[in-house]
């Protein structure tokens, strides 16, 4: 997963091949976020927690977001939502302020692409498998 990590925590891409690049690396993290096995390790790394937020969190202005980004950001929402199937990482996942926010902005954003909002839908549904997580969600 080191090679997908690495490629996903780029920050400020230079290249258009920076920016594929990243989109790259965050889909490999969501292929890897499928398997059971890695659901709550990959959660507790800080390198993948990392890239992960890197990339669901990146800004989706019209005049700075590239089809790679946009990539990127549904993957990252996606790989949320693999981890968020293990029972183990829903309520900290949910307790994560950061995590929650962009799961939230990202499922309510109307002018978000629909993959985009699916993704995050997606984990918002995983995460409220845990009943505590479901009744503050019902509040939230």
């Amino acid at each position: 997963g080191e090679v997908f990590i690495k490629a996903a925590s780029i920050v400020h891409p230079m290249t258009p091949q920076d920016r594929r690049a990243r989109k790259l690396g965050c889909c490999g993290l969501r292929n890897l976020a499928q398997h059971p096995d890695n659901q709550v390790p990959m959660f507790n790394d800080k390198k993948a927690g990392f890239a992960l937020f890197n990339c669901a969190s990146l800004p989706t202005d019209i005049t700075n977001c590239t089809a790679d980004d946009q990539n990127a950001i549904t993957c990252g929402l996606e790989a949320y939502a693999f981890l968020a199937e293990s029972e183990q990482n829903q309520r900290p996942m949910w307790e994560n302020m950061k995590i929650r926010s962009i799961i939230t902005q990202r499922a309510v954003k109307p002018h978000d692409w629909y993959t985009t909002r699916a993704a995050a839908l997606r984990a918002m549904q995983s995460m409220a498998q845990d009943s505590f997580v479901a009744k503050q969600m019902w509040r939230f």
